[in-house]
């Protein structure tokens, strides 16, 4: 069936399209939902059927361009279904929103009246996979990054897929596009070869991978780029060397071995078949690109010696008397301390170069990061010893990761001994510390994290000027990151004066919120948390001017940053919070927070009745200066 008559013969969208008499009368909200997204990974705003007897459906028509949209109760887009420039008056692209952003959209590119096209955007990712045979499975990617690559490997296997994994194979016509020597190719090749059959042996070896299988996240190494006079390729490679996909099984968690993948335009793909790691694979095999010369895949063990062994069962001996939440800071130091002293030896032991680095790594992450908490006696010191060492070897791919991390400790250790009128220059020195870092590693892993470091601490220092030009370059150089969408978020904060303020989500009571239902209205949209001090110190503030102005239309919406644990409900009954709430449970990593780059809380926004910002990251003094004549609008 087609998605046209998916949508039921009581709708037939295209065909009041093309009668030229489009009215939204025609159209219900509920037919309208009766189109879903054919892939099955979507996450996508459906409204109760309550809220759905609120819906409203409109006709959209501009230029070539025609439609149906339809909005929540609040005014918050949900669907819209149009016709694209072509003008053949019928719909061929579906577009699906969540929290007010469009995350996944269908599209019929060449007007035969079939889906042959995926795209998930936003919120949702990077993906674009091409349908050729219209058949709702994806044959072709045409964007797919790394990280989405390794998740759609897991889906694949997990649902004894072989279509899907198939289409993030290399292909011939990839390493021919990218000038591959012939022997090398021949090897490639051989090794995602009969793909079925492979995958029916790799399940039927592994306890790891099962129907109930979840993908959680991405675990490589730096990418590295195999230069095109390396006798490879004519062409300069980008390549992970051995990516892990760490996955969930219930309540287990797993390895499955991604292993080498080469970028080929913007799309990433397997050069070998992906294995899980367990008690029936012992081995690793390595990938044929990164290895000296070409010949069949080398195998490395994943043996360890006698002595490695006796220090991981050491370290899973401490791990195991780990100290206890109350225990004093001394027995947390010297648990730091062991820590570091085993992670150090593991990595002065023997074993693969990539082991080696790790466990060097994982010693830095440690000390750093108990230094930065007091909880590591002379942290910054070993610290510090760690660089100097490190830096003796300039190539160290390490070098860049220990410095930066000496930088935020030194940071944190300054601040902690500074008294009141010192703290500024030991902020300033941090400031060049970092600018520092970005002039002299301009490539390192760290540079996005040290240029958010950067902005933010700018931003909350009250120098937006500055900390736009960072977070725009941060959005230019490096916008696929995390922190390039936060960058993004947060650049749009500090835009956000004078323009209208996008806000939706997930009711604290159910259903959803929109900040447009409050049109008409002064509104202060505050972000909080049960957490946070100053937020409580401020509510009783907040509700006095509440009480005060809301006869005169001032309303309050708050923006609750909670994990799914935290006792919102138990907070509200106790403070006797009386205004509506906005409850993702989902921290500081919900799309309302990292939509406007919220740094911290509280943070409010004053939109007027016009729903136009007025102002931005203010306080309650603020607030107050303004609201008169605001309500008088």
């Amino acid at each position: 069936m087609t998605f046209r008559t998916r949508l039921g013969a009581a709708l037939a969208v295209s065909a009041l399209l093309a009668s030229g008499k489009v009215q939204a009368q025609q159209v219900s909200a509920e037919q309208l939902m009766d189109y879903t997204p054919r892939q099955k990974d979507v996450e996508i705003d459906m409204p109760t059927k309550a809220d759905l007897a609120q819906c409203k459906v409109e006709v959209k028509q501009a230029g070539k361009t025609s439609g149906y949209i339809l909005t929540g109760p609040q005014g918050q887009m949900l669907r819209w279904f149009k016709d694209g420039e072509d003008a053949d008056r019928a719909v061929d692209e579906f577009r699906y929103y969540k929290d007010g952003f469009e995350v996944y959209r269908e599209i019929d590119s060449d007007g035969d009246a079939k889906i042959d096209q995926y795209r998930w955007m936003n919120t949702a990712g990077t993906r674009w996979g091409i349908d050729s045979n219209q058949d709702g499975v994806i044959d072709q990617w045409k964007i797919l990054s790394a990280e989405e690559l390794s998740r759609e490997v897991v889906r694949a296997l997990a649902n004894r897929n072989e279509a899907a994994l198939q289409a993030v194979l290399v292909t011939a016509e990839d390493l021919k596009r990218l000038g591959f020597d012939a022997d090398l190719s021949k090897e490639i090749l051989g090794n995602v070869s009969a793909p079925g059959q492979k995958m029916q042996q790799i399940l039927s070896q592994s306890k790891v991978i099962q129907p109930t299988t979840k993908w959680l996240r991405f675990d490589g190494q730096n990418p590295s780029l195999v230069p095109s006079d390396a006798g490879k390729a004519t062409q300069d490679l980008t390549i992970y060397g051995n990516v892990m996909a760490i996955v969930e099984t219930g309540s287990q968690t797993g390895f499955i071995q991604v292993g080498e993948i080469l970028k080929v335009g913007d799309v990433w793909k397997l050069t070998q078949m992906p294995r899980a790691i367990d008690e029936s694979v012992k081995e690793l095999v390595a990938g044929s690109i990164l290895r000296p010369g070409t010949g069949s895949s080398e195998t490395v063990s994943a043996d360890i010696t006698p002595e490695m062994k006796l220090l991981i069962d050491q370290l899973t001996q401490l791990h195991e008397n780990a100290p206890k939440p109350g225990d004093k800071p001394e027995a947390i130091g010297r648990y730091n301390v062991e820590h570091a002293r085993l992670l150090g030896a593991l990595a002065a032991t023997g074993g693969s170069e990539s082991d080696r680095l790790q466990w060097k790594r994982q010693q830095i992450d440690i000390i750093a990061e108990a230094t930065q908490v007091d909880t590591f006696p002379n942290g910054l010191d070993e610290l510090t010893k760690l660089e100097t060492a490190i830096r003796r070897d300039k190539a160290s791919p390490l070098l860049s990761h220990v410095t930066f991390r000496r930088i935020l400790a030194q940071y944190f250790v300054d601040l902690s001994k500074a008294e009141a009128a010192d703290r500024q220059k030991v902020q300033d020195g941090f400031l060049a510390s970092l600018e520092k870092f970005v002039t002299d590693f301009p490539t390192a892993e760290q540079v996005p994290d040290a240029m958010y470091q950067l902005a933010t601490a700018l931003d909350l220092n009250g120098k937006p000027t500055e900390a736009s030009r960072w977070y725009g370059q941060l959005m230019k150089d490096f916008p696929k990151t995390e922190v390039g969408e936060r960058a993004t978020g947060s650049l749009r904060r500090l835009q956000l004066k004078g323009r209208p303020l996008v806000m939706a989500g997930t009711g604290l009571t159910g259903g959803s919120i929109d900040v447009a239902q409050y049109r008409g209205k002064t509104v202060i949209v505050v972000y909080w948390a049960t957490w946070c001090k100053p937020c409580t110190e401020d509510l009783p503030a907040l509700k006095e001017l509440y009480a005060a102005n809301r006869a005169s239309g001032l309303e309050v919406l708050g923006i609750n940053v909670d994990n799914a644990d935290g006792p919102i409900k138990e907070y509200i009954a106790e403070y006797k919070v009386p205004w509506a709430h906005i409850a993702e449970k989902k921290g500081m990593d919900c799309p309302q927070a990292i939509n406007y780059g919220i740094l911290s809380v509280p943070t409010m926004f004053v939109v007027d009745s016009t729903g136009t910002v007025q102002l931005v990251t203010a306080s309650l003094d603020d607030i107050k200066k303004v609201l008169p004549d605001l309500l008088k609008k």
